[in-house]
């Protein structure tokens, strides 16, 4: 059921002349009410709590040092595990233009422009170039595939040609304890494939947001690379190594 105090707060936030810096969650972030996230988080509605509850726990408990944020969108996720003291290193991945501007002003909003690497880069099997289509109410959404989508094609009015690398060629890591969010709207499969490299070098825990469409591709995936699923979290599910992490609480 709705929280009437939430959706009043959305509508209010809505009149808002454009976008402003917001402090939320122990962070500044400039914030667009009129982007379906920012709305949230403007409003104090809840927006991945136990998610990044989840990631700040295994941070703790597990000697993570680096979060590799892929689908960072504004950097909510790069932002507010930057700011922890055990995190070195970011790299953020983000291909649409408007939102990695965001996320660049909340990097410096943070002053973690030493700590964050932004990447306006999607990731995928094979470099190149290609067409994502964004519903420009909530960015977070934007797709390269809208056959996959379970919203309505009419509502990604716009369309914006990126271009994909393969995670294996931009970043190099070996010998890490990894913290990874994949949030790509239906591709982690692909993003996936084109990782193999980093995932044998490394102890990674991923947080992924996995689609009807992908669960199948996903899981062969992960299993194939050594990883088990350990628990989902609404539309994410986390994979651990099967011989790491088994101390990690399952709630």
């Amino acid at each position: 059921m709705r929280n009437p105090v939430y959706s009043l707060t959305k509508r209010v936030a809505r009149l808002l002349p454009g976008p402003a810096v917001f402090r939320r969650r122990g962070a500044r972030l400039l914030l667009d009410p009129r982007n379906w996230i920012d709305n949230r988080l403007i409003a104090g509605a809840p927006f991945e709590n136990d998610q990044l509850a989840f990631a700040r726990q295994l941070l703790s408990e597990h000697s993570i040092d680096t979060v590799i944020d892929i689908g960072a969108n504004i950097g909510l996720y790069s932002v507010l595990l930057g700011l922890r003291p055990e995190i070195k290193a970011v790299h953020a991945f983000e291909p649409v233009r408007r939102n990695h501007a965001q996320l660049m002003a909340n990097l410096y909003l943070n002053r973690l422009t030493d700590v964050v690497t932004a990447h306006r880069l999607a990731l995928g099997v094979e470099a190149g170039a290609a067409v994502i289509h964004i519903d420009p109410r909530s960015t977070g959404v934007s797709r390269l595939n809208l056959a996959t989508s379970e919203r309505n094609s009419d509502a990604f009015s716009e369309t914006e040609t990126i271009e994909i690398a393969r995670f294996d060629e931009v970043v190099a890591l070996a010998g890490r304890r990894v913290f990874v969010k994949i949030d790509v709207e239906g591709g982690a499969a692909d993003v996936l494939a084109g990782m193999q490299r980093f995932i044998a070098r490394n102890t990674i825990a991923f947080q992924i947001e996995v689609s009807t469409a992908e669960a199948q591709p996903v899981a062969a995936i992960m299993q194939a690379s050594g990883y088990r699923e350990h628990r989902r979290i609404e539309g994410d599910t986390i994979y651990l190594p099967a011989t790491c992490f088994e101390s990690a609480p399952a709630s």
